[in-house]
């Protein structure tokens, strides 16, 4: 089913999904938008205008930037799925959280409103990392 909305409508139902991807700071100050010339992706398209399949929403983490075309055909919750899995992809290739594991997108369905259907680890939540220490060697 192919979804009609608006460049608007498309960010207000991808904020939520990027909100629990990023960490508070991470998501107060990320940017998102979207566009529709390959040669110019920091040309943003208005909100008001009907998305379509030749667009991509964009997105500016802590200086790293990464895209995600849109699939408007499989419908709202597997299009949101479909940009939560590349912009998860993103954050674990990310310089500013490298490796690490967002929730992930396939755990739970998101829909326009911003709740999950599923239960997802919240970013950050991975167990402590406990440091390597290594026996001193002194004189024989």
């Amino acid at each position: 089913m192919t979804v009609v909305m608006t460049v608007g409508e498309l960010l207000d139902a991808f904020r939520p999904v990027a909100e629990q991807m990023l960490r508070r700071d991470e998501f107060r100050a990320a940017e998102f938008w979207v566009y529709s010339d390959w040669s110019e992706r920091l040309r943003r398209v208005v909100d008001t205008e009907v998305a379509d399949e030749g667009m991509a929403l964009a997105w500016s983490v802590a200086g790293d930037d990464g895209d995600s075309w849109l699939w408007l055909r499989d419908g709202e919750p597997e299009m949101l799925l479909k940009i939560a899995d590349d912009f998860q992809d993103f954050i674990a290739e990310s310089a500013f959280a490298w490796g690490r594991a967002a929730p992930d997108p396939a755990a739970g369905a998101v829909g326009a409103t911003g709740r999950r259907t599923g239960g997802a680890v919240p970013a950050g939540t991975a167990p402590p990392v406990r440091p390597v220490v290594r026996p001193r060697r002194g004189p024989s």
